[in-house]
Order: C-alpha cells, then sequence, then structure tokens
C-alpha cells in the first residue's frame, strides 16, 4: 500500500522536524572546543614517545602539542624505568616536557 504524494511529504517533514534538534547536538558535540583562560594550565597528562610504543620525538611532540595550544606534556613511556623519558625535564618549542 503506498501513501498518496501529499501524506508522504508531510509525513517526510514530520520526520524531519524530529531529527533537527539531534542533528543540531551532534553538531554541538563535534564543534566543541574548551574555552582557553589564563586560569588553567592546559597540557597532556598521559604521552608516549618513541622511546617506548610512541612515534614521536620529544620535538615532534611538543610541536604537536604547541599547535594544539598545550604548554605541558607529561611522558609516561613504558620501561621499568624508562631511563630516557624519566630524565626529561625541559621546554621545547615553548612546551614543557616532563
Amino acid at each position: 500500500m503506498t501513501l498518496p504524494k501529499k501524506r508522504r511529504r508531510l509525513l517526510f517533514l514530520l520526520l524531519l522536524l524530529m531529527a533537527l534538534p539531534v542533528l543540531w547536538r551532534v553538531g554541538r558535540l563535534l564543534s566543541y572546543s574548551p574555552v582557553r583562560t589564563n586560569s588553567f594550565l592546559w597540557g597532556a597528562y598521559h604521552v608516549h614517545t618513541a622511546f617506548s610504543d610512541g612515534r614521536a620525538d620529544l620535538k615532534g611532540l611538543a610541536q604537536a602539542a604547541r599547535r594544539n595550544g598545550l604548554s605541558f606534556v607529561l611522558l609516561t613511556d613504558h620501561g621499568s624505568p624508562n631511563r630516557e623519558s624519566s630524565t626529561v625535564n625541559r621546554v621545547i618549542s615553548g612546551v614543557t616536557v616532563l
């Protein structure tokens, strides 16, 4: 049984109106960006480098952090202990790497 053309249009518009709030919320979630203020330090606190199973070296990691507005990175490379990364304590490309 096929619905008349007028009813199909009405049903389509009704479904579209019902879907708009959901689509609006999804769009807001996808475009979320935290408000940046001087009241907080922005950083990453669990990062692996090429010293263990990560891909980036320290310079590449610091540059990526800076591009993303971070001011510090805490290294958590695997090892017992990972002597290379556990001794890092410096500023690279304006980002504090610990």
